[in-house]
């Protein structure tokens, strides 16, 4: 009988080696055949999804991107009658640079298809890469606890933080330049003057952010990148240098002395549903005492609302990038109306059209529920308790009172991000109509869609983060009203 051989640790070191390179290559002919034109069946079965669900980066269930189901075109239904530049824009921001390829085709045009093809496929690997990738998650959860192990902080857009409280923020913030600061405050003052002259009241609001201005709990090194605060502050005094109206959320929590960071999400940069039915308070009070709307304060008083809190039921944005590092599922509260509503919610790129109570129209209590059964990794990927709001970073949204309200007959524009999802909700409370435009998702003219829909007051409002330079050639910037 042949004596069976004994397995080396080379031998075994070998066939490892040959089994990682077998199973790396069989890995990447399955990431290219993913994204194939051949796949795309599969893929609108959802078979890709069950197999590996679709990761947050791509879907941004965290209060920063919205669903479309209709494609509009706003430019077309709201055109612009002029894409002429203003005066006031700063040289030299329109358009993109050259991409290396560009150059490439520039000099050597027959090899562009190749260089097309090389783009397309290169695309379709990242965008598996950032979404559907086996084990992302487990990576780079790995990662951020080593450097949180080896005390290094994270940087690059959307990183994240963990402040000396506990709570999250962000970690690598970007200044915006004096000249870029005017050229917004530019543009507000414009648009302000163009209000004026139909008759129609403005204010600018900044809802600030979760870093406490005098308080910020961040280590010295924290500190250095901690920019929000500081733009914050220079737009409100270009403002107020150019007499636009405007007010800052920041001043009035220090003056109601609301408890700064309780009043945030510890694993989101948003304020809690509380204290967006506070800052509906605030807002409606300066409608009434500066634009002659009569809001009753009974609306904003929380004993009229139902506020039940949901332990370890939700994990924010911010701890999504997170994935679990440094943070842990936390507690979310609703705030129903305890008073009779009927609201008429219609958003036309989702399809949505609703009638009914607060809870039926303007907050999906379905989706919340099922909240209930998430695993840790359901937390990452699908939709969370903030998103139940019916308004979210929609184009378009129309919201109609159907009760009798103190401001019978009034419309109001919320030009907003998603820090005004509940407070906007909240608002609607005690005036007939509202409609909301998220200008990221509209690419029409907000000039245009103001002369057609008459509102008597327009209310624009954005938390700090999105202080940004404006990109004049999307019609998607922020602070581009033309």
């Amino acid at each position: 009988m042949k004596e069976k051989k004994k397995m080396s640790v080379a031998d075994i070191a070998a066939i490892l080696v040959c089994a990682m390179m077998i199973f790396f290559f069989v890995y990447l002919i399955f990431v290219f055949f993913a994204y194939s034109s051949s796949f795309q069946s599969i893929e609108q079965n959802a078979f890709l999804n069950k197999l590996f669900p679709q990761d947050v980066a791509d879907k941004k269930f965290d209060g920063e991107g919205a669903e479309v189901t209709v494609d509009i075109d706003w430019s077309k239904k709201y055109p612009f009658s002029t894409k002429i530049l203003p005066a006031y824009a700063l040289a030299n921001k329109e358009g993109e640079a050259a991409t290396t390829n560009d150059l490439l085709a520039q000099k050597s045009p027959q090899i562009r298809k190749y260089l097309h093809l090389y783009d397309l496929g290169t695309l379709k690997i990242n965008n598996f890469s950032k979404s559907r990738l086996p084990f992302k998650n487990v990576l780079a959860l790995g990662k951020k606890s080593l450097d949180h192990a080896l005390g290094l902080q994270p940087v690059g857009e959307d990183s994240v933080i963990k402040l000396l409280n506990g709570y999250l923020s962000y970690g690598d913030e970007k200044k915006v330049p004096s000249d870029e600061i005017n050229e917004i405050a530019d543009s507000l003052e414009d648009f302000n003057e163009f209000l004026t002259n139909q008759g129609i009241g403005f204010v600018y609001i900044n809802a600030g952010q979760k870093v406490c201005p005098y308080d910020k709990e961040m280590t010295s090194l924290q500190e250095t990148r901690e920019f929000i605060n500081g733009n914050g502050d220079a737009l409100m005094a270009a403002l107020q240098a150019r007499n636009v109206p405007h007010f800052d959320y920041r001043d009035e929590m220090i003056k109601d002395q609301i408890d700064w960071y309780p009043a945030y999400y510890k694993t989101d940069h948003h304020w809690t549903n509380v204290t967006a039915l506070w800052a509906a308070g605030v807002l409606a009070d300066k409608l009434n005492t500066d634009y002659g709307f009569a809001f009753d304060p009974k609306f904003f008083d929380a004993g009229n609302y139902e506020m039940k809190t949901y332990e370890n039921y939700w994990y924010g944005g911010q701890g999504r990038t997170d994935l679990f590092a440094n943070s842990d599922v936390e507690a979310f509260t609703t705030v129903f109306p305890k008073y009779e509503t009927d609201y008429h919610v219609e958003v036309s790129t989702l399809g949505l059209d609703l009638s009914g109570p607060y809870q039926d129209s303007m907050f999906d209590t379905k989706t919340f529920a099922e909240v209930a059964n998430y695993s840790r990794q359901d937390l990452l990927t699908k939709k969370d308790p903030y998103s139940c709001s019916r308004i979210q970073n929609n184009a378009v949204t129309h919201i109609e009172n159907k009760l009798h309200t103190d401001n019978g007959g009034k419309k109001i524009l919320m030009i907003q991000d998603s820090f005004c999802y509940f407070l906007t909700g909240y608002l609607a409370s005690d005036v007939q109509y509202i409609d909301v435009i998220h200008p990221m998702a509209f690419n029409g003219s907000i000039r245009k869609y103001v002369e057609e829909t008459r509102p008597d007051m327009v209310v624009m409002m954005y938390c700090g983060k999105n202080i940004v330079p404006i990109e004049w050639s999307t019609h998607l910037s922020q602070f581009d009203l033309r």
